[in-house]
């Protein structure tokens, strides 16, 4: 019945210290003894021995517990992170903001403090009425506020410029309302609150044929046919007409062109004479004053593309823009619904009649509206990122073959995300959860399937080598293996007892297999995971809120993916593989490929990258170094010097496509027009004294913006001068449009310091002498006294005004505000505000300090904007600094070999180096989403490397070439996998509609490409050359 066998006692096969050093690894960093320690050391050598022998301990227990009751631990991890997962999402899923704006400010900068306690005055502050009805209008009763008749509330069209009154001139002509543009019934304001589209058109000649202007004349036909198509009829502005290049024709002759069928290509060419003469920079008097009216003037500004030097004709593709007779999502008060609804159609409808079939194309519309299709487009950008998952999924089964393994890798990995969302809101309490975070899910899922490939590829090839070193103990005949007898074995043995523990059953050889992956894997794993998490924690460094949340949950999930892969993955290994009860004694036979693709290619491809690839690296490494080099100096260059990491010039908040007419129009109407000509909007001023800095604001929980506190506390006579003296000095700043003029105006605590100094008026509130302390309830009286009584407002105005601070509740003083326009027009872009704020900085530093001190600074969005920008450069230069640093750290500690380390660490510089370098080539600047990018490359650029250094470590050849063939074949293939479905990944996110998903496709594809070959040809590269050095400093 049984198969008589003879062991084979060849010591080349059955030496027992070979077999023992595979079945005796733990599951992480293995630590080495080392070399001996001289006497100055040698306590940190014992130190470093003891802590090695705690963690050999403490991991061996580990395998063997995960060895042993494999189930356990698969019921444990899937049970508490399924647990996790559902409260996670139970109890949390409502904190996941969709806001394409939240979260982008700042927390713990100056600027921050100032700006939240800014904007807790303007929340919180009183009116005069509040003041006047005192501890009444505190304790009113429910009838008293039933009964209370609230002012209507109305839109207020002078605010945009247009005036909807009831005395209007009636207008026949587009002409007419051109003309009077900046005067009484329309100012220049109106260019502000109305929408902007610009056009692509093909030719300056071709734009000037009568079929472009008469279908550019179908404008506002269509504008009119969305609102009646949408029943939105609020969206559309006053003004009778856009202002478009068509009704400037009309123009040419007011009296006879009416409407766009009386057009004729002789009132076209007319017209472009006119704006030939105006281009011109040969003009004579009578041109110079034609080509400086107000309708001349708007043509340049709004209409026709800038000229680059006078007499400019574009050749080419030109761009014309078009301000359009629909008001803007900005002085809209509509819902979201609404507003998507009405600028969707829109959108479309222009899209659609304006195709470039006819040589014009909608290139450019700006209606305020990307924050309401962000979320739309992030939603469906989320069903992408799942199809992203496909590419990782298949190569998961194609590679172990294995339906039920696949399943429970991607539940593993899923799960690991749900568990690290319970740590980051129930365990650490962050009640923030910004779109950002879903990144995450595409780096996880990343990160996890390389480790996959690395543990199931070590379990399968340590399990081939023990099956194979069985076999040749054996002498049946493989194609037709015996039957088992009681104890799993299907053989019988002539030679020694002994000898029969060098055989075993296949539960045995499973768990030998997988105590040796975790050993050669494991490392690996810790090392890389570690590292990324680093790199993820260094945006805590930031002090941008946004990216300090993402940077704890990416961490999280790195660590809590790791988890997963040295519980529930070795454990799902043993299982399966357990249900083969018999071991046959031989190594397994090839298994049948799933994919069409003939077995002896596939064995070639593995033969040229596993074995022969270190080989030939090793021919050219010389050229491969000195390659390596010019490309790091050339990366450092461009991130240095040209591009260079910049900020971005115009759109610094790009939330869709580049190639989206909202974000188009965001990138490039500056550079071709000048729709903020003549605008009279200016950026506001607030000088505050007596209001403290908000510095108790929750620095990860965005609607923890901490509380409004005061340092007014005693106040004397001196304290007010010295108070008005720095008001005077801020008011009459070079900054501020309107300065102080005494003689029309003075300032409020001026009146109050006058008022205080007549006994006889003031009673109990007079004010003789200097140190003299101030009731704090005279201010309050005096508010009751005097009529002109202003508070701080959050919105434009266009002269002075200046005051005290109540508080609305108590009506306790709080300070002193001045506030008024400055001379720098609204603006969102960095280079305009720098300025301001350098003046804001200057003028504090000069101002003397006293009781109250002060705060400069401008309103808390644009002030907020400000910060943001200038903290992204260097948060994120400080957070690559950091984890370089730290994750080097890293590397000398887990390969303990000073030139292997070296080799890792200048292999993984090169890859951040050309990865940055890259993306900045491709156009990226330091927004948001790409300074979290960057981060991220720091992360996933170690991994590559990092399996190929592990795997050199714990090779056992001598030979450099053998040790670097070993360590190839170790990890080579899992790294090619992972390579593979993580660019396969990035190809797919790259149709995304989001700049975030596709930034991240982007960069999927950057890193693999440029990781995979520094870590096969850099790195190996560079080992050949430290072999080089002398025996004592040997590799």
């Amino acid at each position: 019945m049984f198969v008589e066998a003879t062991a084979n006692t060849d010591a080349s096969t059955t030496d027992p210290s070979s077999l023992e050093s595979v079945t005796s690894m733990p599951v992480v960093i293995p630590v080495s003894p080392g070399s001996s320690s001289s006497p100055s050391s040698s306590k940190m050598a014992r130190a470093t021995r003891r802590f090695g022998s705690l963690w050999h301990h403490v991991t061996e227990a580990y395998t063997n517990a995960l060895l042993k009751q494999p189930l356990i631990v698969f019921v444990l991890y899937f049970g508490l992170s399924g647990f996790m997962t559902f409260c996670a999402l139970k109890y949390h899923a409502k904190e996941l903001s969709l806001d394409a704006r939240a979260g982008f400010e700042t927390r713990g900068t100056q600027l921050s403090y100032e700006r939240l306690a800014l904007r807790h005055v303007l929340d919180n502050v009183a009116s005069r009425r509040e003041i006047l009805m005192g501890d009444r209008g505190q304790n009113r009763t429910k009838r008293e506020v039933e009964a209370t008749t609230l002012e209507p509330i109305t839109v207020n069209y002078d605010e945009y410029g247009v005036d909807d009154g009831n005395e209007k001139p009636e207008v026949k002509s587009p002409c007419e309302v051109y003309q009077g543009l900046g005067g009484k019934h329309l100012s220049y304001n109106v260019i502000d609150g109305l929408g902007k589209a610009i056009f692509e058109i093909d030719s300056f000649d071709h734009l000037f044929t009568l079929p472009v202007i008469k279908k550019l004349c179908k404008l506002d036909s269509i504008l009119e046919d969305v609102v009646e198509k949408t029943k939105l009829k609020d969206f559309m502005s006053p003004v009778p007409w856009s202002f478009h290049l068509p009704y400037y024709v009309y123009c040419t002759n007011m009296s006879y062109i009416h409407n766009c069928d009386d057009l004729t290509q002789d009132y076209v060419n007319r017209f472009r004479d006119l704006v030939s003469i105006c281009m011109s920079p040969d003009q004579d008097e009578e041109d110079v004053l034609n080509c400086n009216t107000s309708i001349a003037i708007q043509v340049r500004d709004y209409i026709l593309q800038k000229q680059p030097y006078p007499g400019y004709i574009p050749t080419g593709k030109i761009y014309i823009g078009s301000v359009i007779k629909i008001w803007n999502a900005y002085v809209m008060d509509t819902t979201a619904d609404n507003a998507f609804l009405f600028y969707s159609t829109l959108l479309d409808t222009l899209e659609t009649f304006y195709d470039g079939s006819d040589g014009i194309k909608l290139r450019g519309l700006f209606v305020g509206a990307q924050e309401f299709f962000f979320k739309s487009s992030l939603m469906a950008d989320i069903i992408l990122g799942g199809v992203a998952l496909i590419p990782v999924v298949l190569g998961i089964f194609f590679y172990s073959k294995s339906f039920i393994f696949t399943i429970v890798i991607l539940a593993g990995m899923l799960l690991a995300i749900g568990a690290a969302c319970f740590v980051y809101s129930v365990v650490l309490g962050i009640s923030f959860f910004p779109f950002i975070n879903l990144l995450v899910v595409v780096i996880a899922i990343a990160v996890g399937a390389d480790d996959a490939f690395l543990l199931s590829y070590q379990f399968q090839k340590h399990k081939s080598e023990l099956k194979l070193k069985n076999s040749k103990l054996l002498t049946f005949d493989s194609d037709s293996p015996p039957k088992c007898d009681a104890d799993g074995y299907s053989y019988k043995f002539h030679g020694l007892p002994e000898d029969k523990e060098f055989l075993s059953s296949n539960t045995e050889l499973v768990r030998n297999a997988t105590r040796a992956a975790l050993g050669h894997a494991g490392a690996a794993m810790f090392v890389t995971s570690a590292t990324t998490a680093v790199a993820f924690l260094t945006n805590c460094f930031s002090s941008i809120l946004i990216l300090r949340c993402f940077g704890i949950f990416a961490a999280i999930t790195m660590l809590t993916n790791y988890i997963f892969v040295i519980t529930a993955l070795p454990a799902i290994l043993i299982i399966l593989h357990d249900r083969e009860k018999c071991h046959t004694g031989i190594a397994p036979p090839s298994a049948s490929t799933i994919c069409a693709i003939p077995g002896n290619i596939i064995a070639f491809i593995r033969r040229v990258y596993v074995y022969k690839l270190p080989l030939y690296v090793y021919k050219i490494y010389p050229f491969v170094v000195a390659i390596a080099t010019f490309c790091f100096i050339g990366a450092t260059i461009a991130l240095v010097w040209r591009p260079g990491i910049k900020l971005p010039e115009n759109n610094a908040m790009q939330l869709l496509r580049s190639h989206h007419p909202f974000e188009w129009f965001e990138e490039y109407h500056r550079q071709f027009f000048n729709f903020t000509g003549r605008r009279s909007y200016m950026l506001n001023f607030y000088a505050l004294w007596g209001v403290r800095p908000t510095i108790d604001a929750s620095p990860i929980i965005l609607s923890d913006t901490g509380h409004l506190a005061t340092k007014i506390g005693t106040l004397t006579l001196k304290d007010l001068k010295d108070t008005v003296t720095n008001m005077k000095s801020i008011a009459t700043a070079n900054f501020v449009k309107t300065p102080l003029n005494s003689t029309t105006h003075t300032l409020w605590l001026e009146r109050f310091l006058k008022w205080s100094s007549n006994c006889e008026t003031a009673g109990t509130c007079c004010l003789q002498n200097d140190s003299t302390p101030i009731n704090l309830s005279c201010f309050q009286t005096y508010v009751k006294a005097e009529v002109d009584y202003a508070k701080p407002n959050g919105n434009i105005i266009h002269r002075l005004a200046d005051g005290p601070i109540f508080e609305k509740e108590s009506h306790r003083l709080l300070g002193f505000f001045v506030q008024g326009p400055t001379k720098t027009p609204f603006s969102n872009f960095y280079d305009d505000l720098n300025p301001l704020f350098t003046q804001f900085s200057k003028i504090e530093k000069s101002i003397s300090t006293d009781a109250m001190n002060d705060m400069l600074i401008s309103s808390p969005d644009i002030t907020n904007l400000f910060d943001l920008l200038s903290s992204l450069l260097n948060g994120t230069l400080l957070s690559v600094v950091v984890s370089v640093g730290v994750s080097a750290v890293v590397i000398v500690l887990s390969t303990r070999r000073a030139l292997l380390s070296l080799a890792a660490v200048v292999s993984i510089a090169l890859a951040i180096v050309c990865i940055a370098a890259t993306l900045l080539l491709v156009g990226w600047t330091i927004n948001v989403v790409e300074g979290t990018i960057l981060v991220i490359s720091i992360g996933l650029s170690f991994d590559y490397t990092l399996h190929m250094a592990v795997a050199y470590k714990l090779a056992s050849d001598i030979v450099v070439t053998e040790k670097l063939r070993e360590a190839n074949e170790a990890c080579g293939i899992p790294i090619a996998l992972a390579g593979l479905t993580n660019a396969a990944a990035g190809l797919i996110l790259i149709a995304a509609k989001t700049q975030a998903f596709f930034e991240i496709g982007v960069f999927l594809i950057v890193m693999t490409v440029i990781s995979f070959l520094t870590s096969h040809f850099v790195f190996v590269s560079l080992v050949y050359l430290f072999s080089r050095f002398p025996r004592e400093r040997r590799i």
